[in-house]
C-alpha cells in the first residue's frame, strides 16, 4: 500500500485477481492469474449446484449435469423462491454436455478421491482447465502460422482476453437476453388472454 492507505495502480489491479499458480521462480513464466469477479461467480454458481456443500469431484460433476439440465427446462424463475435472471432457457444439451466435459476435465485427477472439494479448489482446477483447453487449441490454431522454435514461454492461456472469446460471450449474452423477452413476452400474451377470458 501507498502511504495514505491507498493502493498503487499494480497493486489494486492484483487485488482484483485471484492467482491460480505462483510464476515460475526464474520469472519466466508469469504467474496464472484470473479476475476476482469472474471467480467469486464461479465460487457462487458452484454452491448453486452443489446447494451450498463441498462434495467429491465425481458428485461434483453429476450435480453440475443435474443442475444444467434443471437449467434448459426453466423459463422463469419467477414461480422459483423469487430469483431472477438465473435460469438458462437458451442453453441446450450440447451447452449442458460442454460443461459436464469441462468439469470432468478439470477434476479428472480427484474422480477416485472421496474427499470433498471446496468451491474455490473447484474453480481453481476449472480456470486451470480451460486454460490447458484454450492453450492448446492455440497451438492447433497457430500451428502453421509460426513455430514454436525460439517462442518465449506465454503459460496458460485463459480466454477471457481474446477478442473471439469476448465475441462469443456479447453473443451468448445477445441471445439470452433476446430469449429472455421473447419469453417475457409470451408471458404477457398469456396474462392477457387469461384477463380477456
Amino acid at each position: 500500500l501507498v502511504s495514505g492507505g491507498q493502493a498503487s495502480g499494480e497493486e489494486e489491479s492484483l487485488a482484483r485477481e485471484v492467482e491460480l499458480v505462483p510464476g515460475s521462480p526464474d520469472g519466466v513464466l508469469p504467474p496464472v492469474r484470473v479476475g476476482s469477479r469472474l471467480f467469486a461467480t464461479c465460487t457462487e454458481q458452484h454452491g448453486l449446484f452443489t446447494k451450498g456443500q463441498a462434495v467429491d469431484a465425481a458428485k461434483t460433476v453429476r450435480m453440475a449435469k443435474e443442475w444444467c439440465a434443471w437449467q434448459t427446462i426453466l423459463t422463469s424463475w419467477d414461480d422459483v423462491k423469487g430469483k431472477k435472471g438465473q435460469a438458462h432457457p437458451e442453453w441446450t444439451g450440447r451447452t449442458c454436455l460442454g460443461i459436464v466435459q469441462l468439469m470432468a476435465f478439470a477434476l479428472r485427477e480427484d474422480m477416485e478421491s472421496q474427499s470433498a472439494l471446496p468451491a474455490k479448489t473447484v474453480c481453481k482446477k476449472l480456470f486451470l482447465a480451460s486454460g490447458a483447453v484454450y492453450g492448446a487449441d492455440r497451438l492447433v490454431e497457430n500451428a502453421l502460422l509460426e513455430t514454436t522454435r525460439g517462442l518465449p514461454a506465454r503459460g496458460l492461456a485463459l480466454p477471457s482476453g481474446d477478442p473471439a472469446m469476448r465475441k462469443l460471450a456479447e453473443d451468448a449474452k445477445r441471445h439470452a437476453e433476446a430469449v429472455s423477452a421473447r419469453l417475457q413476452h409470451e408471458k404477457q400474451a398469456a396474462e392477457a388472454l387469461k384477463a380477456a377470458r
